[in-house]
């Protein structure tokens, strides 16, 4: 199913994984990405980084993407593939991390994501 809203200021459609998230964003009246930044911008002052980092959001795609219609070497996708590889994990080796960041010993215990990214998108 899909689960979408508009932005109040904009009216972009905003899509969402499931009914509980599009709720609780479409209840508190969250603005978009790009409608948001611009009002951060003028909170912040026209910090360069600030609006690399939300004002350009989904700009680089496509035809405007600086690696649009090129190709990575031979060379390069082996070394790219050597790095990806990974390493493969024992039974034993997951079974201890799972132990120890299981219940209490989560540093997401108690917590739900709305309270940690509050702290995060408005620092």
């Amino acid at each position: 199913m899909e689960y979408k809203r508009n932005c109040p200021k904009c009216g972009k459609v905003l899509y969402y994984t499931n009914k509980h998230n599009r709720n609780a964003i479409e209840k508190k009246g969250t603005l978009c990405m790009s409608c948001s930044s611009v009002i951060k911008n003028k909170k912040h002052g026209n910090n360069k980084k600030f609006i690399e980092r939300y004002g350009t959001k989904g700009n680089n795609t496509g035809i405007d993407n600086a690696f649009y219609g090129k190709h990575h070497t031979e060379e390069t996708k082996k070394e790219l593939r050597k790095i990806n590889k990974g390493v493969s994990r024992s039974q034993e080796f997951k079974d201890k991390i799972s132990k120890v960041t299981s219940g209490k010993n989560n540093p997401m215990y108690g917590r739900n994501y709305y309270n940690i990214s509050e702290c995060i998108i408005f620092w």
